[in-house]
């Protein structure tokens, strides 16, 4: 049981420091500005002088959260944040707070107010003031406010209830505590927005926002401090043997470090772990970011084989990276120290120059077995991508390629892949086997012509022992990481498309107002909603222009049949049209604004193109997550509901009926098969839950029955803003 209630005015406390809702942009911009992901302007400008200057941004215009997160979603780009709602239940309100920032806290009751909160804590919380300034906030008097009212074990109501109900004294303190608990472990509402660096953003605001330097200098002080408590060790326990002068406080030291040691190396590799699952969140990120930067003529370029071996290489890349640079990195530090220690006096002078030579042997055999490597890592990855190419075509390949033939490519190429497995074996087993014991044959006869000639002492002679080791080991480590470092430059030459595509900044719009005009102009019926002017286009490396000098102007309401044989240029017109190809000439206006002023998001958002059947894709997910993924995910109420009526007006509903989950039921690959008119009717529906303001539908009825048509086509004429047909004459 809870009780609705008015929240008081807000305390002075947190009145100094809440934003009003008219200036959310600038605590938006201010919070971005204060965690690092976003720069300070370099002067101070007037109001509204700049594009990006928050205080010009405002704030919405209405109070409830729907409103406050749609607001947000639009702003955030040009700030170069991500804005995430977050609902929590009361008894996580602890945990948002504690470390929940940088993020909007939002205040009941205060007509839209929030505290730009920069870091969160268990006691205090770090917020950034409207004066500008940054204040300590007690957390206890934050989490009173936005703790909305739940059940309380002195709530007179219920304690009556349960009098009355016949339940003992002695239990109504349990159950009230009970009712308690659980009204705080169900009750979820909306606390606030995180603010997290774009997807686009530089990678150090991204590692910033990661803490990746908590792990990462948590790595560095532990291994430096195991190796420097192995040095210790070896150097005791050498001091004792060489002197003859056994003392039990020496063998006491001894054990001491080599107890601590254990310890050290258990927490070097958590920090190496926690390190390696944050780099790795963040690496999957930006490649997801880049592959849904590429364009479509990038996209054409490979095929499925190819990105499914993308994502074995990104695996591959996550898992050797770090392990492997840290390896290294620790070889190099040990095979310094161990020069060092050789070079110390004149005990290990000799096998510290032995040491330089087989450094450059090793040099030398290791740029052998990096080619052979190398050969293997791409003969792997070309037979990965033909068997996916094949798995893709198997149908089309059992029906019409001569049986005869279906292995000669994959012979080619499993002979080569094992040719160059064969050749790297031959090198990698001696390597990582010889690698190290040769050194410790050298090593021995570099320290025996000292001892030969009896000119070293007892000190140098134990550095020059321990220099020996400690170069053994980091060969050992050589030999073992010089496969993962070869498979990890292989992996990043597979991704670098993708890492280049991520660097992309997307076209934003240079004009801030632009979609405004837009949306006024859509308003009168006497501007177009889509005009084309001498519009020209020609696939990258070709002469000759698929389009040229193509006019078209379509009013609001609009309908528009565009027939023409195949190979006639009616889906790269399309393209162009819904932003999905950059016209080599001429002007396309959408309510009498370009796409460089508008921006490609905002494009693509309101001129929506349903591509041909084998162009569009049913994505492993459920049907909702299908039918609004262009209109917003998570999904309102109001989207489910406006999604049901286009189902049923594009009789999706006997579908629906029939899926034993309706709308939350996986399709796709991996799920629920759709017939090829359920799918034509799922993209149309996709498109018309968009809301755009023009439609293009590229051949998209030519699967539907009679029936199925005329009642698809009804439903798409009565609910599409202008519209575009695309079909064969």
């Amino acid at each position: 049981m809870s009780s609705d209630r008015t929240p008081p005015p807000l305390p002075p406390a947190l009145a100094a420091v809440a934003w009003p809702r008219a200036r959310l942009g600038e605590a938006v911009h201010r919070l971005a500005v204060a965690a690092g992901f976003a720069a300070a302007p370099s002067r101070l400008t007037p109001l509204g002088a700049a594009r990006h200057d928050a205080a010009a941004i405002g704030g919405p215009t209405a109070a409830s959260p729907p409103a406050v997160d749609r607001w947000l979603a639009a702003t955030a780009p040009g700030q170069g944040v991500e804005i995430t709602p977050t609902d929590a239940a009361d008894d996580e309100l602890e945990s948002f707070l504690a470390a929940g920032g940088p993020a909007l806290v939002h205040l009941p009751g205060s007509d839209g107010a929030v505290l730009a909160m920069v870091a969160g804590g268990r006691r205090r919380l770090t917020c950034i003031a409207p004066s500008g300034g940054l204040v300590a906030l007690d957390r206890d008097l934050v989490l009173a406010r936005i703790a909305p009212a739940h059940v309380r074990r002195d709530d007179p109501a219920l304690a009556r209830v349960l009098a009355e109900a016949g339940l003992p004294p002695g239990r109504r303190v349990a159950a009230l505590a009970a009712l308690a608990e659980l009204g705080r472990a169900q009750r979820a509402a909306r606390v606030g927005w995180l603010v997290r660096p774009a997807a686009d953003a530089p990678v150090a605001a991204h590692a910033r926002d990661a803490r990746l330097w908590v792990p990462a200098l948590g790595a560095i002080a532990a291994q430096v401090t195991a190796q420097a408590l192995v040095i210790t060790s070896w150097f005791t326990i050498g001091a004792v043997s060489l002197t003859g002068r056994f003392e039990w406080g020496w063998i006491d030291a001894w054990t001491l470090l080599l107890v601590c040691l254990p310890p050290v190396q258990a927490l070097a590799l958590r920090c190496e772990g926690v390190l390696n699952l944050r780099l790795g969140a963040l690496f999957k990120r930006r490649l997801l970011v880049g592959v849904l930067r590429l364009s479509p003529e990038e996209v054409r370029s490979r095929g499925a084989g190819q990105f499914m071996g993308m994502a074995m290489e990104a695996d591959v890349l996550e898992l050797v990276s770090l392990a492997g640079v840290l390896v290294t990195l620790v070889s190099v530090v040990r095979l310094a120290a161990a020069l060092v220690m050789l070079a110390i006096g004149s005990g290990g002078v000799v096998a510290a120059v032995f040491l330089l030579a087989w450094l450059v042997a090793a040099v030398l055999t290791g740029r052998a077995v990096w080619r052979r490597a190398e050969a293997w890592a791409v003969g792997y990855r070309d037979l990965t991508n033909d068997l996916v190419e094949r798995m893709t075509g198997h149908r089309t390949r059992l029906a019409q390629e001569d049986p005869e033939r279906w292995h000669d490519r994959e012979d080619a190429l499993l002979a080569r892949y094992w040719h160059a497995g064969r050749a790297l074996d031959r090198m990698v087993w001696p390597v990582q086997g010889g690698l190290a014991r040769g050194w410790m044959a050298l090593g021995l006869i570099g320290l025996a012509v000292p001892l030969a000639l009896g000119t070293v002492d007892q000190v140098a002679l134990a550095f020059a022992v321990l220099g020996v080791l400690f170069a053994y080991q980091a060969f050992v480590l050589i030999g073992h990481v010089v496969p993962n470092l070869v498979q990890l430059v292989v992996a990043w030459r597979e991704l670098t498309p993708l890492v280049a595509a991520a660097r992309r900044a997307e076209d934003a719009g240079a004009d801030p107002a632009a979609a405004d005009r837009a949306a006024a102009a859509a308003d009168h019926d006497a501007t177009p909603a889509l005009e084309a002017a001498h519009v020209s286009y020609s696939y990258p490396g070709r002469t000759r222009d698929v389009l040229a000098d193509c006019a078209l102007t379509l009013a609001p309401r609009a309908r528009l049949l565009l027939e023409g044989p195949s190979g006639g240029g009616k889906s790269t017109l399309a393209a162009v049209l819904s932003g999905l190809r950059e016209p080599t000439g001429g002007l396309v206006l959408l309510h009498g604004v370009d796409a460089a002023a508008l921006g490609v998001r905002a494009w693509r958002r309101r001129v929506v193109a349903v591509p041909q059947f084998h162009e569009n894709h049913v994505l492993a997910g459920t049907f909702a997550f299908n039918l609004l993924i262009g209109r917003g995910w998570p999904p309102t109420r109001d989207d489910l509901k406006a999604a049901q009526a286009v189902c049923q007006a594009l009789d999706l509903g006997p579908l629906l009926a029939r899926m034993p989950a309706g709308f939350q039921q996986t399709v796709g690959d991996s799920g629920w098969q759709l017939s090829h008119g359920e799918r034509s009717r799922l993209f149309i529906a996709r498109a018309l839950l968009q809301d755009p303001a023009v439609m293009i539908l590229d051949e998209s009825f030519g699967a539907l029955d009679p029936e199925t048509l005329a009642d698809a086509l009804t439903t798409v004429l009565d609910r599409a803003p202008a519209l575009i047909v695309i079909a064969h004459p």
